[in-house]
């Protein structure tokens, strides 16, 4: 009897203390999660002021530890190349008028009398060589020397180093950085990329590139430049290749025969020449200098002006010295430099002769070549053979007036694509709907 009284006593002192320590943990347990809900609300409440405080002061705070970045300017190059389309087509040649055109006697010109016969002499040549150098010495001014080293570690675990170079043209400044335009193929998948101006060396940045034209945008900072180099260095003028004609007198700079600082004098040999890449179709002309396989630069005329690029890649089929037109390279180039978004339709477009268009019923209307397999207009389900009639209701008078238009659609943008395909010997329309993409390198 005592015994079970003793174990029920021991019970309820158990119970007790049970009871008092789950009651204290529960106190503990109220007191910490208020404690932790209000250090949540305050640093809630803390954050939102110190966010405002920081958007209110940022500019200020920023500019008074000297960490503000001024903003850059964008450049352009203004272009007078005409594009053809419905609203501008091209221009008719003049007929002449049927009406007769009197007989008009010759005037009697009174006989030019040569008093004295000079002959060139090897001096007027030198003469005229010389004033030669000098266009290529004030357009040199413009070009740098572009070095692309790549590091890495061989099949034998040794460390090694290669150094490639080429030429870069100076195109431009955006108030922070100048801007230099070379060839991709030389400077991509490099470690480290250096510039050397005509009396300075210093380390460059791939600001932005494109694959398919094979054009890199390097950008040194201003402040990495002593004044004589400031002072010495040029932007190039960018000129027009559409007023190119056949017989005219160039220079080839930059590294023509594959030498960095070498020159080239020849002529335009041939003009009307075209290669198309994607979304585009670009001009190029041909010259009577010899071509090199790594060769690169830049075509002046003899007003020192851009009218061409050397390309390693751009040149169609051509085996001889060919250039591209810069005209049709501007807005790329400007486009590049300001990192503008460029809209990727996928496809590579031609033009057509008017023997296919009349076949497929159509006044107007560029041919699809080849399309990209990751591209809208593949998603969408344009393919190879097709014909673009109109975009958006424009008709597509010339690849001029395709390229035109696509600067003016914004990504993700879905556009109404109409074209004839052949199916059966028969030309059928098709509607699609392209959502466009914003074009990535």
């Amino acid at each position: 009897m005592d015994r079970n009284k003793r174990e029920n006593e021991q019970e309820k002192e158990f119970q007790f203390l049970q009871e008092k320590v789950a009651s204290k943990w529960k106190k503990r347990g109220k007191k910490f999660l208020l404690l932790t809900t209000g250090t949540v609300i305050l640093a809630v409440i803390f954050g939102l002021i110190a966010r405002y405080t920081f958007l209110v002061s940022e500019d200020w705070l920023m500019e008074l530890l000297g960490l503000k970045e001024e903003e850059r300017t964008q450049i352009e190059f203004p272009s007078n190349t005409p594009i053809v389309t419905p609203s501008n087509p091209p221009t008719p040649t003049p007929v002449p008028s049927p009406t007769p055109t009197p007989v008009v006697k010759p005037e009697q010109k009174e006989p030019v009398i040569v008093e004295q016969k000079v002959e060139a002499t090897a001096k007027d040549y030198v003469k005229m060589m010389s004033d030669i150098r000098k266009i290529a010495d004030q357009a040199a001014k413009s070009l740098v020397t572009v070095t692309a080293i790549e590091s890495g570690v061989d099949w034998s675990d040794k460390e090694y180093e290669t150094e490639t170079s080429t030429s870069g043209v100076i195109i431009g400044e955006n108030n922070i950085d100048i801007l230099i335009l070379t060839q991709l193929n030389e400077v991509r998948g490099a470690t480290r990329i250096t510039v050397t101006f005509l009396n300075q060396t210093t380390e460059a940045l791939l600001w932005n590139y494109d694959t398919d034209y094979n054009l890199a945008i390097l950008a040194v900072s201003l402040k990495d430049l002593n004044e004589t180099t400031l002072e010495t260095i040029k932007t190039a003028v960018l000129g027009e290749s559409y007023l190119v004609t056949t017989g005219i007198p160039v220079l080839a700079l930059g590294n023509p025969n594959g030498y960095t600082g070498s020159v080239e004098l020849g002529m335009v040999t041939k003009k009307g020449l075209y290669t198309s890449v994607v979304d585009n179709r670009f001009e190029f002309f041909q010259m009577n200098i010899i071509n090199y396989e790594r060769s690169g630069g830049i075509i002046i005329n003899f007003d020192g002006e851009i009218i061409g690029l050397i390309s390693q890649t751009l040149k169609g089929e051509s085996k001889v010295f060919t250039a591209i037109g810069i005209s049709k390279l501007k807005p790329i180039i400007e486009q590049l430099a300001n990192k503008t978004d460029r809209i990727y339709f996928g496809i590579i477009p031609e033009e057509l002769p008017k023997e296919v268009l009349k076949e497929a019923e159509l006044s107007y209307g560029i041919y699809v070549n080849d399309v990209m397999t990751d591209s809208p207009a593949f998603e969408a389900g344009i393919r190879r053979s097709d014909i673009i009639s109109s975009i958006n209701d424009t008709d597509m008078v010339s690849v001029g007036t395709f390229t035109s238009l696509l600067k003016e659609i914004k990504p993700e943008e879905t556009v109404t694509v109409k074209v004839k395909r052949l199916v059966k010997q028969v030309y059928k329309e098709i509607e699609f709907s392209v959502t466009l993409m914003k074009k990535e390198h």
